[in-house]
């Protein structure tokens, strides 16, 4: 079985990320350009590696960043509801798939693989960029941090993954994601083998992987190589 991450795996995080930030500033008066965004990626990121600490919660990375953002570019912050609800508005509606993921779960589930997901994120958010992505219906079981309140790396959110998917070895499963720590290193540790799909990471490294790639089609090849007993050689590669 194959569990997936979603975002900047499957869905493109940071489409969705612009289409939501950009219509969301349109409506309520400001102007969008790359600063703003850039200035927004960080105060996002540094409250999400906070959420990851415990030093706060869901509710708060979707309040403090928009008013965080707003100080910083001389707007007024207690506007910064109205731009949270347009944000999450249309960041929900934009699903755009990321290069090669439509045909790679064609090709898994034609090869008769179970396929799910475990992502950290907001549930409504997820739930409504799979269907905008054409994803819904697709994965079972589909776990998503806000809804059931653990996240990644911890151990237990792969632990009820696996329960819900009625697998009982974790060495029956792969996980395909992004992220380095949260994704592979959780997931290794748990004793999932592990695909990292290094997008927009070309400069990092991660010991944890048991594959490597940046192209999500190769990702059947180092399969058929994984249940010969031989993953470590390279895939063939990915037929036209």
């Amino acid at each position: 079985m194959l569990f997936f991450d979603l975002d900047d795996t499957l869905i493109d995080y940071r489409a969705s990320e612009r289409h939501g930030l950009s219509s969301a500033l349109a409506e309520t008066g400001f102007d969008f350009n790359e600063e703003i965004l850039a200035t927004y990626r960080r105060i996002n990121k540094a409250l999400w590696e906070a959420y990851a600490r415990g030093e706060t919660d869901a509710e708060g990375v979707r309040r403090l960043r928009f008013e965080r953002l707003l100080t910083s570019i001389g707007g007024d912050p207690t506007v910064s509801a109205r731009v949270q609800e347009g944000y999450l508005n249309h960041f929900s509606s934009c699903g755009v798939l990321v290069e090669g993921a439509e045909e790679l779960l064609a090709r898994l589930r034609d090869a008769g693989y179970k396929l799910g997901v475990i992502t950290n994120g907001f549930k409504d958010m997820q739930y409504s960029r799979m269907s905008a992505a054409g994803l819904a219906n697709q994965f079972d079981p589909v776990i998503v941090s806000d809804e059931v309140g653990l996240k990644k790396p911890d151990p237990r959110i792969f632990r009820l993954a696996l329960e819900q998917a009625d697998v009982d070895d974790p060495e029956k499963t792969v996980y395909v994601g992004d992220n380095p720590s949260d994704d592979i290193g959780g997931a290794k540790d748990f004793g999932m083998s592990t695909i990292w799909y290094r997008r927009f990471r070309s400069e990092e490294s991660c010991d944890a992987a048991d594959y490597t790639t940046d192209d999500l089609l190769s990702i059947p090849g180092w399969l058929i190589n994984l249940q010969r007993g031989n993953a470590s050689t390279p895939p063939p590669s990915p037929s036209p």
